[in-house]
């Protein structure tokens, strides 16, 4: 039975808060700590006053996306919690779950030496596929307010064609506008063939980045270097996880208007965030035969 299952949830945006909110609403035992602030936006979970209350006796535990910047401390409202990693797993006991997005090697080992089983719910295909969506709204939010000119006038690149710029580029086409894409798989420019988009190869791009009065990048590595910058005057809305795609300190020098739009679900669609984390989490629990 649900209720007799007791998660706990440390930390995050206001994404992991409606997480906390849609598991409470399917009747599990949630206790929180350290969560943003609900605003009377969700509810029917515990907010614990300590760390070791909320923990104790859950079968999991769920941490934000991603689980930490620099590994050492949990992502947290910085203005009223300091959660350290090490803290949560002396808190935490055997044979639990520890649940979090975007988990990395140093996480794996410290929950290992605490014989705690750590799973990465953002590893999920359908949750990163259903997470593409509201980062797409976010970036196409983004751009309009940026852009004095239409979305439906403006010339668009999107650099990647990932899960993220698929959707993207998905929701400009439903838009009405024209979508050019640039990666460095050549095969690719069959699909693009297929859906109408433009297709620019990436090596060759230092030819065509100066057409562009929009460009979307989903490329987590330096794509857009002080040589290509120079032949630009585009918005650069850079979607991509750290270290992102742009030379900044050139951009800064040249003048290119670059905006880091990170943790866009979280931002723009907190409740769709949540319920899709949730799901990728009831699908985790499935599959280690706690439901």
């Amino acid at each position: 039975m649900k209720q007799d299952i007791k998660i706990g949830v440390v930390g995050g945006d206001t994404r992991l808060l409606a997480t906390a909110h849609a598991l409470a609403r399917d009747g599990f035992r949630i206790s929180c700590f350290g969560v943003p602030k609900s605003e009377g936006k969700y509810n029917g979970y515990k907010i614990c006053n300590t760390l070791e209350d909320a923990v104790r006796g859950a079968v999991a535990v769920i941490v934000g996306v991603p689980y930490s910047a620099d590994g050492k401390w949990l992502n947290c409202p910085p203005e009223d919690y300091a959660v350290s990693v090490k803290a949560l797993l002396c808190n935490m006991t055997p044979g639990q779950l520890l649940l979090g997005g975007r988990l990395d090697k140093g996480i794996y080992e410290a929950a290992g030496k605490h014989s705690i089983k750590a799973i990465d719910y953002f590893a999920s295909e359908e949750l990163t596929v259903l997470n593409a969506i509201p980062t797409a709204e976010g970036a196409v939010e983004i751009a309009m307010k940026e852009l004095d000119i239409s979305l439906r006038d403006a010339r668009i690149l999107i650099t990647g064609f990932g899960r993220v710029a698929k959707v993207l580029a998905h929701t400009l086409k439903g838009l009405g506008c024209g979508v050019d894409v640039s990666c460095r798989r050549k095969s690719e420019s069959a699909w693009c063939r297929v859906y109408g988009y433009g297709f620019v190869p990436l090596e060759a791009l230092k030819n065509y980045v100066g057409r562009y009065d929009v460009i979307f990048n989903t490329v987590p590595a330096t794509v857009f270097t002080r040589e290509l910058l120079c032949n630009t005057d585009a918005v650069i809305i850079d979607l991509a996880s750290v270290p992102g795609g742009v030379d900044t300190t050139a951009a800064l020098e040249l003048g290119v208007r670059v905006i880091r739009a990170l943790s866009l679900p979280g931002k723009v669609a907190p409740k769709t965030a949540g319920e899709i984390i949730e799901g990728s989490v009831c699908d985790i629990l499935t599959e280690e035969g706690i439901l």
